[in-house]
Formats: C-alpha cells, structure tokens, sequence
C-alpha cells in the first residue's frame, strides 16, 4: 500500500527574528524523495500553502549556489532553507515540538 501524499503546515518561530510562521513540507511523495519543500511544490500545491498563511518566494542560497522557491517569514522577510526545513522543522514537529496540521493531498 502506498504512503499518502501529506502537505504538513508548521507554525514555529522563525530562525531569525523568532516570531511564528507558518511552514509547508510536503510528506509521502516517492517521486521527490518521499519529503520535499517549496522548491519541488506543483502550483497547485504552492495555492495549498497560501491557503494556509504559508508565504512561498523565490530565493538565493548562498550555500547551494542557486535559487529556488522557499518558505518566508512574514515578520522579516527571511527564508527557511532545505536543510533547516527538514532538520529543525519538520523532524520537530513530527516529534512534538512544533502544532501541525496534515493536509491530504492524494
């Protein structure tokens, strides 16, 4: 039996400026790595997320070299990088830290 395909929003402080945000991963997708952010987001699943208070934008990461779309705090206006969003967010939310809420998607 295949896993769901889950859009996970996260309300967490944001790494910079600590206010809460709201964060979407997107949990269960074979195709992108079972887990994926914002960079690998369809338009459909980028107006899921806005739905959910979720700002997405194009962004430069300096450690990548590349830009590519991200979850944005509202308060400054900071992105949220890929390792980040796994490790800090997502992980600790799944583990308690963090109030999410699932959303199916298939």
């Amino acid at each position: 039996m295949n896993e769901p395909i889950q859009m996970y929003i996260i309300t967490a402080p944001c790494w910079k400026c600590s206010k809460d945000m709201n964060i979407a991963v997107i949990k269960g997708d074979k195709e992108r790595n079972g887990c994926c952010g914002p960079e690998a987001f369809s338009e459909e699943e980028k107006k899921t997320a806005k739905k959910h208070n979720v700002i997405i934008k194009k962004r430069h990461s300096y450690t990548r070299e590349d830009a590519y779309n991200a979850n944005i705090c509202p308060h400054c206006n900071t992105f949220l990088g890929q390792h980040y969003l796994f490790a800090n967010y997502f992980c600790e939310a799944v583990y308690g830290r963090y109030v999410y809420q699932i959303i199916d998607l298939i």
